[in-house]
């Protein structure tokens, strides 16, 4: 007998169209570079996720940009297009529809191929005792906001894209008055100096028993990942 779905974990991405994605690495390392660095980081994230998944847990891709593309065609799971006029709309759309029917959801972006799978699993536990749980990023964002029972109610005050989206988040929050848990930070792959970053972080999973984001190992080894050369 197959498991009773629970958990739902929610992952985002995009297609990955030359100038379209990783914009703010195209300075440094061209359209094309920066658009094959999205791909490993979309793949990567997947698998890793998908794989470790318990059997209660399903992995739910949600597709932006071109969603016909002959990419999505590789990945495995069910897939659902994002609809909305911005971020906010769009991680809400998602997550109200998942919740829907499971009681646990959590949604993740595809900018942190590192991040340990464990740290998934910890969201979900979270979940059991506060009806939010958020992952903070560096930059001051989120990687991760997991639900439970319910939408809360978040998705309409940050102005995405700026370093107050996890402070406005947490305002809103205790505005409500949701009590949310957070969880460790992690770093986004979105600018240069993250680059190097991402390279020590893969170089210090252990290469047995560790879970290697392959295709991102794959893109730093070779010769796209410097920073292309001035004129």
């Amino acid at each position: 007998m197959t498991p009773r779905t629970t958990e739902v974990l929610i992952i985002f991405a995009r297609a990955p169209e030359p100038g379209r994605v990783k914009t703010r690495l195209v300075p440094a390392l061209g359209a094309e570079a920066a658009c094959a660095l999205h791909a490993a980081c979309v793949l990567d994230v997947h698998a890793r996720h998908t794989d470790h998944a318990p059997p209660h847990r399903e992995v739910v891709l949600y597709r932006a940009g071109d969603t016909a593309a002959e990419f999505w065609r590789g990945l495995p799971g069910p897939q659902r297009d994002q609809h909305g006029v911005d971020l906010g709309e769009r991680m809400a759309r998602a997550i109200g529809q998942e919740l829907a029917r499971a009681p646990k959801v959590v949604i993740l972006g595809a900018d942190s191929p590192t991040l340990p799978p464990e740290r998934v699993d910890a969201a979900f536990a979270a979940l059991e005792h506060a009806p939010v749980v958020l992952g903070p990023a560096e930059d001051g964002g989120y990687y991760l906001l997991g639900a439970r029972d319910r939408l809360p109610p978040v998705f309409s005050g940050p102005i995405w894209g700026t370093a107050r989206v996890l402070a406005d988040t947490c305002d809103l929050l205790d505005a409500a008055g949701l009590r949310y848990q957070r969880l460790e930070d992690c770093f986004d792959v979105d600018r240069p100096e993250d680059l190097e970053r991402l390279r020590r972080a893969v170089e210090a999973i252990p290469r047995e028993g560790g879970v290697l984001p392959a295709r991102v190992a794959a893109w730093l080894a070779g010769p796209g990942s410097g920073p292309r050369n001035p004129p």
